[in-house]
Parts: structure tokens; C-alpha cells; sequence
């Protein structure tokens, strides 16, 4: 299984921002919120995972060809502007998008007359046109799209884990008693991308909303008005960095700097609804909304009941155990255009940041490979090698090249 990057987290969900009045906007809503369901036999497909993001495949109008999409909890429904304009894809509306990173860009909703998953078959779907080549570069892979809780409304969907399956129900029948996991009422809102919403209790009773989203490759996100609100920080083990540890599905925000502070919270307590967690990982987030991401989703079977909404979460294994530390250098890295990783953010106190490291110095040799010769995911795959404990580097700050030593270590301390 690939691991995503440790220090940045990749999380392609796509939020709506709905700005217009009048026509336009009841327009827009009318095609997102469309589709008609054509053919919903039940149907099960095994999926990709790749750097903790699922891929399946699906058919667009009458190609035969089988097309690369993000399966996504978080997101709505998105197709890459390249390849719907290669398409020729009818535009219906436009609004404008936002992606947990901050970036909001005017995006068109263009019409896709027939999608096809197996035997499943919707038609008349409004879909966001979004440049995803971002996506595609973090991930190495080609992303065709994201399919998301548009698609989703008529089924019980379930996420199947340990067997790599996705599986899509005609049966809604909402559940009122389950001994061996946990029913959990979830909201949805246009403004979240139609993502189930639950609410969440931290430590201290302090409640949080967040969204069920399997395209967040890392554990918890927590507002950090939230965090800063709840005393989280005074009652539980934790650490800071300077720059930005998670980017959205638009790439990174220019507005970006050494000015911003993130925090890495091992948390006493994570619930959601009757389900108690503890001692496990949170990472705060500048959206206005938390995300639960595939690091704790992925201990369960994962259970959508959208037309009765429902959130189903049955334990592979008691008691649950969660990540609550990292092992690792310390910073995180981009690709830049010019084919060298550029610092973007370090965690205090970490070898990294022991080391000088700073936001905006470049990482120019890795263990004697030069950086403008590896990908991102060959680069991330270096760096989360879990028999590699040591790293080589060659940085250039300033205009000045010096080289750097530095070896994994825990991230939060008693």
C-alpha cells in the first residue's frame, strides 16, 4: 500500500461557494443537485488506492473508454476542464469553488449526458470543470475526475477497506439497531459539497462539525478557530509549524507564507455521535469545517446511507486503535515549475527545523539523487520509506547551496 506524504496532506475535496442571485443561481443548483438515474442494480467494483486516495473507473456519454476518477465523500461531482472541453462538454452555469487550501476560482458546470460505473448508470449530470493537473502531478496519476455525493444521493454506499471494494445499493432501509458498529445521523449542505456532516466532541465536550471525507488521505482536520475556541491546546500534547501542511484540489494558495500556523494535536478524545475514540492524531485546518479522512476512516467498513442519511461504522477489529504520532523529518516540500522541491512548511522542534530548514529553501539533492530527476510521488516515496532513517541533503537558501543531515524522529513529545 503507498503512503501519502506524512508532513502535507492532500485533501481534494472541492467546496461551493454560492455568490450568485436570481436565475443563475437556481440554475446552478438545479444542475447540481440533477441527474436521473438510469440503471442502479446493485453493483460492487474494487478499487485503487493510490497515496490513500481511491480511484475507480467510469464511462462518460457513449465512450467505451474507461476513464480515471477520484471516488470522493468530500467533493461534489468535477471533471478536468481539459478533457470536458476535449469532450465538448455543454456549459450550463458557473459558480465559484473552493478548495480546503483557500483557493476559490470561478468554475464552469457543464453537462454530462450519461456516466457509467459497472452497471450503474446516471444521465444528465451537472459536473464542476476544474483544472485538476495538480491532483494528477500530487498523485502521479491521471485524474480524469472526482465522483462525488451528487452521484451518490440515490445508494447505500459501502467503502470496504480491507478488501480494496466499493459496493452500491438500491437497499436505503434505514438501520435503528446494530450491536458490532455505529449508526450515526449525518446533514448535508450545497455549501459542503453535499458531504456528510456529522458532529463531533473533542475532550473537553467541545463539539465540532466535520465531513466524511475518504478523499483527505490523512486522519482528523480541525478548524483551528475550533481548536483555539476549545482550549484544545492547553489540555493535550501538541506541536506547531510555520507554513501550510495540507493543500486542496487547486493547488497551493499564493496568499501562503511563514506567517501561517498549523498545529498536530495527539487528542485524549475524538467522538462522533456514540462512537468514542482515544489517542489519536488531529491536524488543524483553515477551512471552517473539519474533514475525517482515510487514517481513521480506514479502520472501519464505512457504510453511506444518503437518501436516509445514515453514517454506518463497523469496527474491523476491538478496541480501535489509532496513529497518534509521526516518525519523521520534520518538513514538507512542493514540486515547483522549475522541478525543485520548494519548502513549504516545518514543524518546531523537529529535526528539520533543528537543522535551519526554512520556508522557501530548496531541496536540490535527496540521498545523492538530484529533486528536478523525481516525480512527487518517487520524491514522497523516499521520504516515507519506512527503512530509510537517515537523509542527505543538498539545500539552497538564499541563493546559497549547504548540505544537511537529518534522521526520522517522533514529531510530539510527552
Amino acid at each position: 500500500m503507498k503512503k501519502i506524504a506524512t508532513t502535507i496532506m492532500a485533501v481534494f475535496m472541492v467546496f461551493l461557494l454560492v455568490t450568485f442571485s436570481g436565475c443563475a443561481i437556481i440554475k446552478t443548483i438545479k444542475a447540481i443537485n440533477g441527474g436521473t438515474l438510469v440503471n442502479g442494480q446493485e453493483y460492487t467494483t474494487h478499487f485503487e488506492l493510490v497515496k490513500n486516495t481511491i480511484f475507480i473507473k467510469a464511462k462518460i456519454n457513449n465512450s467505451n473508454q474507461q476513464y480515471n476518477f477520484i471516488f470522493d465523500t468530500g467533493a461534489i461531482d468535477a471533471i478536468d476542464e481539459g478533457l470536458a472541453n476535449k469532450l465538448g462538454l455543454k456549459k450550463i452555469s458557473s459558480l465559484t469553488a473552493k478548495d480546503e487550501g483557500g483557493i476559490s476560482k470561478k468554475t464552469n458546470i457543464v453537462n454530462i449526458e450519461q456516466l457509467i460505473i459497472g452497471n450503474i448508470i446516471e444521465k444528465d449530470l451537472g459536473f464542476a470543470s476544474l483544472n485538476l493537473d495538480f491532483v494528477s502531478k500530487m498523485l502521479n496519476t491521471q485524474v480524469d475526475g472526482i465522483i462525488g455525493n451528487n452521484f451518490f444521493k440515490y445508494f447505500t454506499i459501502t467503502l470496504n477497506y480491507q478488501d480494496s471494494t466499493i459496493s452500491f445499493s438500491n437497499n436505503t432501509k434505514p438501520l435503528h439497531k446494530m450491536d458490532n458498529g455505529y449508526i450515526i445521523p449525518f446533514k448535508q449542505s450545497i455549501s459542503n459539497g453535499y458531504a456528510p456532516q456529522v458532529k463531533c466532541t473533542l475532550n473537553n465536550g467541545f463539539t465540532t462539525n466535520a465531513i466524511i471525507d475518504c478523499g483527505n488521505g490523512g486522519s482528523i482536520l480541525i478548524p483551528k478557530s475550533d481548536i483555539e475556541k476549545s482550549n484544545l491546546l492547553k489540555y493535550n500534547t501538541y506541536i506547531s509549524s510555520k507554513g501550510y501542511g495540507s493543500l486542496g484540489a487547486m493547488g497551493l494558495n499564493k496568499k501562503n507564507d511563514s506567517s501561517n500556523i498549523d498545529y498536530l494535536i495527539q487528542l485524549n478524545h475524538f467522538g462522533i455521535d456514540s462512537l468514542h475514540c482515544s489517542n489519536l492524531l488531529a491536524q488543524s485546518t483553515n477551512s471552517n469545517i473539519g474533514l475525517i479522512g482515510y487514517e481513521f476512516l480506514s479502520q472501519f467498513k464505512v457504510i453511506i446511507n444518503y437518501p436516509e442519511k445514515q453514517l454506518i461504522l463497523i469496527p474491523f477489529k476491538q478496541p480501535v486503535s489509532f496513529k497518534n504520532n509521526r516518525n519523521e523529518t520534520g518538513f514538507g516540500a512542493i514540486k515547483t515549475d522549475e522541478g525543485n522541491f520548494k519548502v513549504i512548511n516545518v514543524w518546531e522542534k523537529s529535526q528539520a527545523d533543528s537543522a535551519g530548514i526554512k520556508i522557501g529553501d530548496e531541496i536540490i539533492e535527496l540521498n545523492s539523487i538530484k529533486t528536478i530527476d523525481l516525480s512527487y510521488q518517487a520524491y514522497h516515496s523516499i521520504i516515507n520509506d519506512d527503512n530509510i532513517y537517515k537523509y542527505y541533503l543538498q539545500i539552497k537558501s538564499n541563493g546559497i547551496e549547504r548540505k544537511v543531515v537529518l534522521k526520522k524522529k517522533l514529531l510530539l513529545h510527552e
